[in-house]
């Protein structure tokens, strides 16, 4: 869907705010659905007769809505659903595994930089992502994990929760260059 534009007036929020409420809220109301391709980011100001800077501003999924903004989803009976193709991933429920635990995150660059706290709770399995990483990562523990997440201009997206920053004196994994 490319005519899509948000209702944001009156919203009192700050514009960027109101445009992801807006994308959320309608794809919560089934106005926008899997597959569905938001217009470009320069159309979208220009329909809402704002500054570019203000819809390009970062959008970031975590867990659920990592795996919206990616290509593809494949449910547990196996079939594949179009998701927003905003980053490179394929995500699947018809093999699950649980993936849980406290997560030390590290990101260099991007609004995460720097050194987090956070958690991974979900069945679902990555089949593919191609991209920059988001996160270096280590259990609990302290076993270094594979890369979390992709970043993709200014959308971003893991299944790692971000809780805080990382409290002084908890070992920290090393941020992806």
């Amino acid at each position: 869907m490319t005519d899509w534009t948000p209702h944001i007036a009156g919203s009192g929020r700050p514009r960027y705010l109101a445009i992801a409420e807006a994308i959320a809220a309608d794809i919560r109301s089934g106005a926008l659905l899997p597959g569905d391709r938001l217009p470009p980011q320069r159309r979208l100001a220009e329909r809402l007769g704002i500054d570019f800077t203000t819809v390009s501003t970062a959008i970031h999924g975590e867990c659920g809505g990592y795996m919206v903004l990616g290509d593809g989803l494949t449910d547990a009976g196996g079939h594949r659903h179009a998701m927003a193709g905003l980053l490179r991933l394929e995500t699947s429920f018809a093999a699950r595994r649980l993936h849980l635990g406290y997560r030390s995150l590290a990101a260099a660059r991007g609004p995460f930089a720097g050194h987090w706290a956070g958690h991974e709770f979900h069945y679902a399995t990555t089949v593919s992502a191609a991209g920059a990483p988001l996160f270096a990562a280590a259990d609990a523990e302290g076993t270094v994990l594979p890369p979390m997440g992709l970043c993709a201009g200014s959308v971003t997206g893991s299944f790692a929760h971000v809780i805080a920053p990382l409290p002084q004196g908890v070992p920290k994994v090393n941020a992806p260059v």
